[in-house]
């Protein structure tokens, strides 16, 4: 068995209600498995991005680049590109 390391973050009433919201749309069990998957999920963002994929969404036909590099939270989660 791996050996497992906890962590703390001291993380806004706000932030807490944003990742439960979160956990029960994508049918998680825990906090520690949605962060499992997050990690894994930007984990290969960053990878394709560094291979030089442009990442795009879609809606009506219309695309928009997605760079994920630029992506960042501010204090209280809210990302902000």
């Amino acid at each position: 068995m791996r050996e497992q390391l906890k962590i703390a973050f001291s993380l806004s009433n706000e932030v807490m209600e944003e990742i439960g919201a979160l956990r029960e749309k994508a049918e998680l069990e825990s906090n520690a498995e949605l962060f499992r998957n997050s990690l894994r999920l930007y984990s290969w963002l960053l990878d394709r991005e560094t291979e030089d994929y442009e990442i795009t969404v879609s809606k009506d036909g219309v695309e928009h680049k997605v760079e994920i590099k630029r992506l960042q939270a501010d204090v209280d989660g809210k990302v902000k590109a």
